[in-house]
């Protein structure tokens, strides 16, 4: 959901080194904390512009309080924590950061919660753990206690609230083993038809008219066998971070698997030059890397994007691109148009992920 007028983004942020580390998407930067022997994979989030969980196009102040309401009733309801100053000394926890901004016009000075939920028993409701306010810049830093992302939940969803207009900025934590398997893929020209297609979104979406991207044939159903194959998916992409919303619900409505969103930090996108878009892109995988995470495959359209996956370590072999620069620096040539050729290949020819991401509460 674009900002109209507000952009907020949610996202993990470094904290305490030690035996989980959640590792950024969507935005997200890297987190680590102290806990126990699983890592995380943050799939931060940029939300919102006021707008509810399930990508309304629109909301009202009334159907926000609404929402927000909802979400507070819960939290009270279900044993809330809400966390104290002496709670946090010497505590073991990861800050999550949001930030929110009135189209360029940063949201100073106002109070923000920070509600936590997760498809498992311990935590099926919202819970409201912290209480902030953001700086200057609109910007504020949140405690997440590590406790949540030991309550048997491999997806917790976060939501930062402000105050005073219920406006939301939106992330997620995945939870999964050191050394899993991951597949990076880029979104606009890969998984869709063609660049035309965002910018034709972000236009009518300006205006209030919806736009569904093209899907290339063939996109949502490689991802969804990757990931049948345990491998966890990763949407990098150098959309503004405003776009984070829109992303997941296109990726949601065309049936693709849960999975990091990785977009900018800002309501700016990359430039399409390898110094931009391709560093933000190599940056990111680096930082799965060095997180623990394996990123074996990739998926691309552009000679920035090659360029990207080589320089992080990824074989051409494993690399694979769609479109007019298929093959280029020996890497897989998927054809033209779309996968409906490259599923079989798929099937017989990559193996199943010798770490795997795990399935149980993980849903987008």
């Amino acid at each position: 959901l674009t900002p109209r007028p507000l952009l907020g983004r949610c996202a993990a942020a470094a904290a305490p080194v030690g035996a989980w580390q959640a590792v950024g998407g969507g935005g997200a930067a890297a987190a680590s904390a102290t806990g126990g022997p699983s890592y995380g994979v943050g799939a931060g989030g940029v939300g919102a512009r006021r707008a509810s969980d399930a990508g309304v196009p629109w909301l009202s102040r009334e159907q926000r309080e609404t929402i927000a309401g909802y979400m507070r009733r819960m939290a009270k309801e279900g044993d809330n924590f809400e966390l104290t100053p002496a709670d946090m000394e010497g505590a073991a926890w990861t800050r999550v950061g949001a930030r929110f901004e009135y189209f360029t016009s940063p949201m100073v000075h106002e109070d923000v919660s920070l509600f936590v939920r997760a498809d498992c028993s311990a935590m099926a409701y919202w819970k409201q753990v912290y209480t902030g306010r953001t700086d200057g810049r609109g910007q504020v830093a949140l405690p997440l206690p590590t406790m949540v992302t030991q309550w048997g939940a491999y997806h917790v969803r976060l939501r930062v609230v402000a105050a005073h207009d219920n406006s939301q900025a939106a992330g997620s934590v995945f939870v999964v083993e050191k050394g899993t398997q991951c597949v990076v893929f880029d979104v606009d020209g890969t998984l869709t038809v063609g660049d035309k297609e965002v910018v034709q979104q972000a236009v009518k979406d300006a205006v209030f008219v919806s736009h569904d991207p093209k899907l290339r044939r063939g996109a949502a159903t490689v991802c969804r066998l990757l990931a049948a194959k345990g491998y966890l998916c990763l949407y990098v992409s150098g959309r503004a971070g405003s776009f984070y919303n829109l992303t997941r619900d296109w990726l949601i409505r065309h049936g693709f698997p849960p999975g990091c969103i990785h977009l900018t930090r800002t309501h700016k996108p990359t430039l399409p030059v390898y110094s931009s878009v391709g560093v933000f892109k190599l940056d990111y995988i680096r930082e799965m890397h060095a997180l623990g995470l394996h990123v074996k495959y990739a998926f691309g359209n552009t000679p920035t994007d090659v360029r990207a996956y080589r320089e992080a370590g990824i074989p051409a072999s494993n690399t694979f691109i769609i479109g007019p620069h298929g093959g280029t620096g020996g890497t897989e040539d998927l054809g033209k148009k779309d996968y409906v050729a490259f599923l079989r290949w798929m099937e017989l020819n990559i193996p199943d992920a010798t770490v795997s991401a795990p399935r149980d509460c993980f849903d987008w």
